[in-house]
């Protein structure tokens, strides 16, 4: 399987829809851009949200601290291992790869943007 695009939701994913980019929030003029990158047999919310809580904390904490940045969260399948079905074929180069294109279809009206980049685990490496 090959590193393909993958395609940009404008509203919260499904289970199914949890892969690629996800704009969490979107200020008018932002001037910096929040990845959010889960780990080892993660999910891009899931992996952030604390028992008991409905949201991630990226979705509830990180607007008010930072109010100009746009939030993102990227999913990727990052299963290596199923007892009843095939674990995912992408290497972390491909999922490296999936993601700067994914990003860079984002970003394209963003020269002199920073970009930040909050990562678990296995997400550090495809960082």
């Amino acid at each position: 399987m090959g590193g393909s695009s993958s395609k940009v939701s404008a509203t919260p994913p499904s289970k199914a829809e949890a892969l690629g980019p996800y704009v969490v929030t979107s200020v008018q003029h932002p001037k910096v851009d929040v990845v959010v990158l889960h780990g080892f047999t993660g999910h891009r919310e899931k992996t952030w949200t604390a028992e008991g809580e409905t949201e991630p904390w990226f979705k509830t904490l990180l607007p008010k601290d930072l109010p100009t940045a746009r939030i993102m969260t990227y999913g990727y399948d990052a299963d290596v291992l199923h007892l009843t079905r095939v674990a995912g074929q992408n290497t972390i180069r491909e999922h490296a790869k999936t993601l700067i294109n994914d990003l860079s279809a984002l970003r394209t009206d963003t020269v002199g943007r920073p970009i930040i980049f909050v990562v678990h685990s296995l997400g550090g490496l495809v960082i």
